[in-house]
């Protein structure tokens, strides 16, 4: 049985380990608030600082003498209304309540946060207090802001950019698109989102499509492009060029991205591009073809002047026994003369007399000729604009036109169908002056031969204006007949439209500059009559001898005194020495020593009374380059008969 001094003394013992317990784990607490990288403090009720941890102190920059102070002593106002607000709230609550708090940066004028557990305590007295704990979350904070902003900043670009940029489920789903969709196919992206990717891709285009996107997923590194259409809501076709990347291996995104850049006006302008380059090809090879051709028939004009002169010449005695056959040599030259006439009028070097004219009245003049050429069974329309504005072309080459035109039409309706020829005045815009450069600008007239016959394919429009080609059977065609319409258009400044479609017929579109002038009357030659000679003296200019003798042997029979020399430096000092006996000079235009042109520049002055006729197989060009196109001299073109000729100088001879 213990005495009441050994109870006493073993509760003295026991309350010194009990205090001795506390100490030790005071000290553990200090050490761990000391070491405690997390600051820790305690208020009571009204923000009054009771203890502070060493870390508080380090963090959020206190002074040291800040316990015991209230905490708008310490802080800014706003800041020391936030802690409170919390400090009330725990009291209130008695709860633990965790919030992101905002707080100086020690040293700066930056604001951090930290993420701060509060909780109520209660003092020995009875008093509630308020303990807390900081963990500096600053750089979370704006690691977060940084990260959000730069993703406010990507989806505002990704949905303002032109292109669409969408995500592509490895399925082939649509699982997001950019705005840009409804803009640019006319589908908003909820419309889009969660279809199939590959629905609206043009048919021709698809296993394309399909393709790029399996190698996509093959291999995603590797960035994918493809070009295909898409249809439109309104369900026209959108040219894009996709390029595409695969990022299977990011959680957030598992499928490919897209980027889809509309392309439809680039390909529209390829595709002019394309056709300008094919037009302007095509216009070198037809200036080429047309120089080839002028060469070509201006040595076989003078061939066939020769045939048919020496052949005119024996046929005045139509007693030769060789009279027939000599007929036929005429009427196969003059054939050759016709056909050499249609390679000029392609390389548009032939003679040509230039009008003010209205095309109506020679549609007008030639339709009854034209029905009887194309049958009963072809309908045969005609659709003239009444106030039809004026050209300036050859009278004679515009009926060729319309005769060639009509004839082809005739030969592309074996069966029948309708024809329809039509006039009428356009303004062509820009838009059609650039697909036809050469094109001038401003009011023209519009010639338009429509049929329904059997239409061409591509390959065949693509040459059919070319000398010689033609789609008629041996025999049945010389192919000259749309190089020779093609030759008159481009040199009456006008331009020539063709669309055609197999089985569905053919359109030629012929556009004029219109002209601002009155219109003029067409003067008919006069008719030989019966041919008439003289006894004037003639100088005769022609460097081709064979030409020099059948012309000057023609002339002496008709009784004209001929000096007859086939070099123009000669000519010129007999010009000198008999100037004022000449009455007229015939001279070729093209010779290799002199041209014509120049030859009577300079024997003018010794002649100036003589009356001059040019000839040659071509000339109309060249006297244009001379600038000779509007004097009033005769011509007589290549190859001529012995009538022509006759007339022509005796209707100069009669102008003395």
């Amino acid at each position: 049985m213990t005495t009441p001094l050994e109870e006493t003394q073993a509760k003295m013992v026991e309350q010194a380990q009990i205090i001795q317990r506390l100490k030790e784990e005071l000290e553990h607490l200090h050490t761990f608030m000391l070491y405690n990288p997390a600051p820790a403090w305690i208020t009571d009720d009204k923000g009054i600082l009771r203890y502070l941890s060493h870390n508080y102190y380090k963090v959020f920059g206190v002074p040291e003498d800040a316990v015991g102070k209230s905490i708008y002593e310490v802080y800014p106002t706003e800041i020391a209304d936030y802690f409170l607000k919390n400090i009330k709230a725990v009291v209130r609550s008695g709860q633990v309540i965790s919030d992101v708090e905002p707080f100086p940066k020690p040293g700066t004028s930056l604001i951090g946060s930290a993420l701060v557990y509060k909780f109520p305590l209660k003092s020995i007295s009875g008093e509630i207090l308020v303990g807390g704990i900081a963990i500096d979350i600053s750089k979370q904070v704006d690691s977060e802001k940084a990260l959000a902003e730069s993703e406010t900043r990507i989806r505002l670009m990704v949905q303002n950019l032109h292109d669409i940029i969408a995500i592509i489920e490895p399925t082939g789903i649509i699982r997001f698109v950019s705005q840009a969709v409804e803009r640019l196919i006319g589908y908003a992206p909820a419309e889009m989102e969660g279809t199939l990717a590959f629905d609206g891709v043009h048919p021709e285009d698809l296993n394309r499509v399909v393709e790029t996107f399996s190698r996509s997923l093959a291999q995603p590194s590797v960035p994918v492009l493809v070009e295909f259409r898409f249809r439109h809501k309104n369900n026209s076709w959108v040219d894009f060029e996709l390029i595409g990347s695969g990022f299977l291996h990011l959680s957030e995104i598992k499928g490919i991205v897209v980027n889809m850049r509309d392309i439809t006006e680039k390909k529209r302008a390829e595709k002019e591009a394309k056709k300008h380059e094919a037009e302007f090809k095509q216009r070198q090879k037809m200036e080429a073809l047309g120089r080839l051709a002028g060469g070509i028939s201006h040595d076989f004009n003078n061939l066939l002047t020769i045939i048919l002169g020496y052949t005119e010449l024996i046929l005045q005695d139509s007693t030769n026994s060789y009279y027939q056959y000599m007929q036929e040599i005429k009427t196969a030259a003059e054939s050759g003369a016709t056909l050499t006439h249609q390679l000029l009028s392609f390389s548009r070097q032939q003679v040509t007399t230039p009008q003010i004219l209205n095309i109506n009245q020679v549609i007008s003049k030639m339709e009854s000729m034209l029905k009887r050429m194309v049958g009963e069974d072809v309908e045969f329309t005609t659709l003239l604009e009444p106030e039809l504005g004026l050209v300036k072309a050859d009278a004679g080459q515009i009926e060729q036109v319309l005769m060639n035109l009509v004839v082809n039409a005739r030969a592309a309706m074996p069966n029948g169908g309708k024809l329809l020829i039509e006039s009428k005045n356009v303004n062509p815009d820009q838009e059609h002056g650039r697909r036809h450069p050469s094109m001038r600008i401003g009011p023209h007239v519009l010639l338009t031969i429509s049929d329904t016959g059997v239409g061409m394919d591509e390959a065949t429009k693509s040459q059919i204006f070319e000398p010689f080609f033609t789609t008629k059977e041996v025999g049945q065609g010389t192919g000259m007949g749309l190089a020779t319409v093609y030759g008159i258009v481009e040199y009456s400044e006008g331009y020539i439209e063709t669309h055609s479609q197999l089985g569905v017929g053919t359109t030629f579109k012929i556009y004029l500059p219109q002209v601002e002038a009155k219109e003029t009357t067409v003067k008919q030659s006069a008719k030989p009559g019966e041919l008439k000679g003289g006894d004037e003296t003639i100088l005769l200019v022609e460097d081709n001898e064979s030409i020099l003798k059948m012309t000057t042997r023609l002339l002496i029979q008709q009784g004209y005194k001929v000096l007859a020399n086939n070099k123009p430096d000669q000519a010129i000092k007999i010009c000198r020495t008999m100037g004022k006996e000449i009455d007229l000079i015939i001279s070729d235009i093209v010779m290799l020593e002199m041209d014509g042109i120049n030859f009577i520049k300079l024997v003018r002055e010794y002649c100036p009374s003589s009356q001059i006729i040019f000839m040659s197989g071509y000339t109309d060009g060249l006297l244009k380059q001379k600038g000779l196109s509007d004097l009033k001299y005769d011509f007589v073109q290549k190859p001529f008969s012995a009538a022509s000729l006759l007339t022509t100088i005796r209707r100069s001879l009669n102008k003395r």
